[in-house]
């Protein structure tokens, strides 16, 4: 699974999908750290899980399928919710893509009918759907109004700027990834 960077992960981590099912992360792995002037810049990870997900496995938009500027596409996530094993409903947001270039690893967006991406969201997907397949675009990053606790305006990494990355990993299998420690799971 792809989330971001900056979402702290620890041995309690948990991913909870969207039929309320919840997974322990068993591996984290990042990208070759890169040197740039900006905290978003190449805010993505891979997760390993300790389990199945059933259901349809999105496929990772390269440079030419991410959607262009003034399309629409959607988001998910939590939001600001406290999760607990009640039920939680998983949100999905419509946004515009506002730069698909913003930068060589980020792309900007706007919630759409009064939305708003909230503190919570980080690490959650950006997708579009092609002839009945999940293409995934980006993965929440930082919101655009600094500290905001809810943001209509929102930055994503950029799942291609590590596709040639991305794929050569989950090629080589989770056996392959060192086990990389973090503190506790933090929203943006």
């Amino acid at each position: 699974m792809l989330t971001a960077r900056h979402c702290r992960i620890d041995k309690t981590t948990r991913v909870v999908f969207a039929d309320g099912s919840s997974y322990k992360i068993t591996r984290y792995f990042v990208p070759r750290v890169r040197v740039t002037n900006d905290d978003d810049e190449h805010d993505l990870a891979l997760i390993k899980i300790d389990g199945e997900v059933a259901g349809p496995v999105a496929e990772i938009a390269s440079e030419a399928m991410i959607p262009p500027n003034g399309s629409y596409a959607w988001t998910v996530g939590y939001g600001g919710k406290r999760l607990t094993k009640r039920s939680n409903r998983l949100r999905r947001l419509a946004v515009r893509i506002l730069d698909r270039d913003y930068s060589s690893s980020a792309i900007t967006v706007r919630a759409e009918a009064n939305g708003a991406v909230c503190d919570g969201d980080s690490g959650g997907p950006g997708y579009i759907e092609i002839d009945n397949k999940v293409v995934l675009w980006g993965i929440d990053s930082a919101s655009m109004h600094g500290d905001a606790k809810c943001s209509s305006r929102e930055l994503y990494a950029k799942v291609s700027s590590e596709y040639d990355w991305i794929r050569k990993t989950i090629a080589a299998g989770p056996g392959a990834w060192p086990v990389q420690q973090r503190g506790a799971v933090s929203g943006h």
